[in-house]
């Protein structure tokens, strides 16, 4: 309720100083993400113009794919078009919640970075992060899905689709989700080694690559100048660790 009347009160006063809305272990629920959202689309003045806000961090607070919803329709193609970053970590949303957020950001040509970490996002989330990758003005440069559990299946439709089909992509962080090095994993991670020009850094630490893995992923950057970094698994010997840093 504080966080409604909150809200309401920087909506009906004009108030756009804020740049950056970080609400973090806020416990602000699906309500709360209604009342930002409110906050966000409140009418522009004549006097004070709209709301500025550029970075938007809703982090641990309780959101459910309803709140996934209301902020999917805030941020769509007719809606409010400033946000260049946004950050849902450590809400449990899962892939409901994916489903209905990828709705409105699947047109949504504003956003630069986008964190869904420990978001309980599994293997058929993939194809709803591919819709939003490869909408033609995306310009997503930043996808950071730490600690979900794509596994393997959800690597290869992210790589095979939504990485491929982005116009903007640099850096993809998919550590610690559960992905295995099967032979479709360390095939598409070739080809979106070869083929996808603008990604240049890839994070896959935590994941249950071994050796022979690593050495594939090796053989695959061959040649490769665009790609500046990728991180696996610890348990890979220097060695190969070594390889993969030159």
């Amino acid at each position: 309720m504080a966080f409604r009347i909150a809200c309401e009160a920087l909506r009906q006063s004009n108030y756009n100083r804020f740049k950056a809305l970080r609400l973090w272990k806020c416990e602000m629920s699906d309500e709360g993400v209604r009342s930002v959202c409110n906050y966000l689309e409140m009418p522009t003045s004549p006097q004070f113009g709209g709301c500025l806000v550029e970075d938007l961090q809703i982090t641990d607070g309780g959101v459910t794919s309803l709140g996934c919803a209301i902020l999917g329709r805030t941020l769509s193609l007719n809606g409010y078009k400033l946000i260049s970053l946004l950050r849902l970590d450590h809400n449990k949303f899962g892939n409901a919640g994916l489903e209905a957020l990828a709705e409105g950001l699947c047109q949504n040509g504003s956003l630069r970075g986008l964190s869904l970490q420990y978001c309980g996002i599994g293997p058929e989330g993939a194809q709803h992060l591919s819709l939003i990758l490869i909408y033609v003005h995306c310009i997503i440069e930043d996808l950071n899905l730490r600690g979900n559990h794509l596994e393997a299946e959800g690597l290869v439709e992210l790589l095979s689709r939504g990485a491929r089909g982005a116009k903007k992509l640099k850096v993809i962080n998919v550590a610690d989700n559960k992905i295995h090095e099967k032979e479709e994993v360390l095939r598409e991670l070739t080809k979106a080694f070869r083929g996808c020009l603008t990604i240049e850094r890839y994070n896959l630490s935590g994941n249950f690559f071994t050796d022979v893995g690593a050495q594939r992923v090796v053989q695959g950057l061959i040649g490769l100048s665009h790609v500046k970094e990728v991180l696996l698994t610890e348990r890979c010997s220097p060695t190969t660790l070594e390889a993969l840093e030159q």
